[in-house]
């Protein structure tokens, strides 16, 4: 009994280990022109029925340097053509970005606000929209804004 007892605790290790692995392959980190700002861009299971994507794993994102807990979680809603942002906090209230668009789409800019970095290499930006599941990521060197394009 022992020995099957050990086996089905092996053979439960394994499984873990699979959907473990599976789980840090679910995310794909892309960088961009500024180093602590990046896009994620999650693996989605799509059929006749819609989708599901896994939109935070705190394993995963830790499995991908993202060390940060999420404290928070905002939901906005513009009209076309307004401008949310630049948003920043200072010390002690320093929050990290991730932001996704369920709808409709943006122009979404983040800008690197460290002293040392040159401006021309500071701003970054990208069209995003709700069939797109990529989110962006800024570290909290950053603030982050975005222009309504759709309704």
């Amino acid at each position: 009994q022992l020995r099957r007892l050990l086996a089905a605790v092996i053979a439960r290790a394994r499984i873990l280990k699979t959907l473990t692995d599976q789980a840090m392959d679910a995310v794909k980190k892309i960088p961009t022109s500024i180093p602590d700002v990046f896009v994620l861009e999650p693996r989605v299971f799509e059929d006749e029925r819609g989708f599901f994507l896994e939109s935070y794993n705190q394993r995963v994102f830790a499995g991908l340097g993202i060390p940060e807990q999420f404290l928070q979680d905002n939901h906005s809603f513009s009209t076309r053509n307004v401008l949310r942002g630049l948003h920043y906090q200072v010390q002690p209230e320093m929050q990290a970005k991730l932001v996704r668009v369920p709808y409709g789409e943006i122009l979404d800019v983040a800008v690197d606000l460290r002293r040392q970095v040159a401006w021309r290499t500071s701003v970054w930006r990208k069209q995003a929209h709700a069939m797109d599941s990529r989110r962006l990521r800024a570290r909290l060197c950053c603030c982050v804004g975005h222009r309504t394009r759709t309704l």
